[in-house]
């Protein structure tokens, strides 16, 4: 049972709550009961003195009193440390040796005069009484616990029911409302607003789906538009600069397609609209990632080493794994100042390593966040992408990095050797 659950809570409350009572029972009684002692003992042995200062003499109250112990003068100095400092007055329960005594402090005729009273046999039994009493303390405990076990289910059966209801809701579950379910429970609140919950969520769903459906039509079909009247133009003959701008045309709406692909594909909580059957051949995206940011590289004087001399492929949709490449080699050439870019493949696992920069510990940290970025006029959304498409396909990204140095990123994907076998 774990300590911080619900019904270690209730346990601890019932067992904390019986025990204080039964504590601050027993705490009273015993006040009430020393306090009923002191007055009852202290007025026997007061109306004792005062009958022996209106007796005939000290040795005449002496014989009457049997059972009473009179000490007076110097006899009082002769007494156990514990009776002879006694002040004037009542005291209660003074102990000597293994007896008791109730005394009596005064004096007569100006000669001190100390009074005392056996009660030993009165305390032990009432030494027997408390720990008779302190065992009862022991068995309430017990007994608390052993209850407090045995009322945690049925108390939080209600707790559990309603526990074991939101899990039987499956995400794709529409329309789902719980509350007439606990109206005669106390816990049908909490249902209701749980009803709450799911209704505004339903109307949530039924948007997201309407956005993604709209936008997989209204966005698609421009670009297609747009993409066929590049194919005639080609077609035509188009030459030199006009070739040139018709390709980057092409290729702009080629990634658009990609990327709408893509953020449609994690905006569904299912992997439908990209097959599962998708390959891509990681050695080719890569050189043509590198042709497009060629600009980019000769500008900052970089040079790039591509290790990966042949052309494996990875089991992805190329759309997102030029994605996830694409962000990270962009990356790299931004914070990189005239170094090295090294590009590599082995055993599923593609690794770019550059000598920019680097990334700090705190950064670091929050690389994957959606709002992080260490450009003024980056919104974040780059990484987190290439995060979000990683976990989704399974695969496995870590970032190592020292500032000054460089940064190493490496990805293990699931790839499938040359003659199709998966690895």
């Amino acid at each position: 049972m774990q300590l911080n659950s619900l019904k270690s809570r209730f346990i601890v409350a019932v067992v904390i709550t019986v025990t204080a009572s039964s504590f601050l029972f027993a705490f009273v009684l015993l006040s009430i009961k020393d306090r009923l002692e002191e007055a009852t003992f202290g007025s026997m042995v007061r109306e004792q003195l005062q009958l022996i200062k209106e007796s005939e003499g000290i040795d005449y109250a002496m014989h009457m009193m049997a059972g009473w112990e009179i000490v007076h003068g110097d006899d009082i100095g002769l007494l156990p440390a514990e009776l002879a400092d006694l002040s004037n007055g009542s005291h209660h329960s003074i102990r000597v040796d293994a007896n008791y005594y109730q005394v009596e402090v005064g004096d007569i005729d100006g000669e001190p005069l100390m009074l005392l009273y056996d009660i030993t046999e009165w305390e032990n039994q009432e030494h027997a009484v408390l720990a008779i009493l302190a065992w009862g303390l022991l068995v309430v405990l017990a007994l608390a616990i052993v209850l407090a076990i045995l009322s945690a289910k049925p108390a939080l059966k209600p707790v559990r029911d309603l526990t074991r209801r939101l899990a039987s809701i499956q995400p794709d579950d529409r329309k789902q409302r719980i509350g007439t379910e606990f109206a005669d429970s106390e816990i049908g609140v909490i249902a209701n607003e749980v009803d709450r919950y799911l209704a505004r969520l339903d109307d949530f769903v039924d948007r997201e789906k309407f956005f993604t459906t709209a936008a997989s039509h209204e966005l698609r079909t421009p670009l297609s538009v747009v993409m066929g009247a590049v194919d005639v133009m080609e077609a035509q003959g188009a030459e030199g600069v006009s070739q040139r701008a018709l390709s980057r045309i092409k290729r702009a709406c080629e990634d658009m397609l990609a990327f709408i692909e893509t953020t449609l594909y994690l905006a569904r909580e299912e992997s439908q609209g990209i097959s599962e059957l998708a390959e891509c051949h990681l050695g080719s995206l890569t050189e043509e990632l590198l042709k497009e940011l060629e600009p980019q590289i000769e500008i900052r004087r970089l040079t790039i080493t591509n290790k990966i001399d042949t052309d494996p492929v990875v089991k992805a949709s190329p759309s997102l794994t030029k994605i996830v490449v694409s962000n990270l080699l962009r990356n790299a050439i931004e914070h990189t100042q005239e170094g090295n870019i090294e590009i590599s493949y082995e055993n599923s696992v593609l690794t770019i390593a550059d000598q920019g920069e680097g990334i700090t510990a705190e950064n670091l940290e929050k690389l994957f966040d959606r709002s992080f970025s260490t450009k003024t006029d980056g919104t974040g959304m780059g990484l987190n992408l290439v995060k979000r498409i990683c976990d989704r396909l399974g695969w496995v990204i870590e970032f190592t990095s020292q500032t000054g140095v460089g940064t190493i990123v490496r990805i293990t994907m699931n790839s499938i050797n040359p003659i199709g076998e998966a690895k």
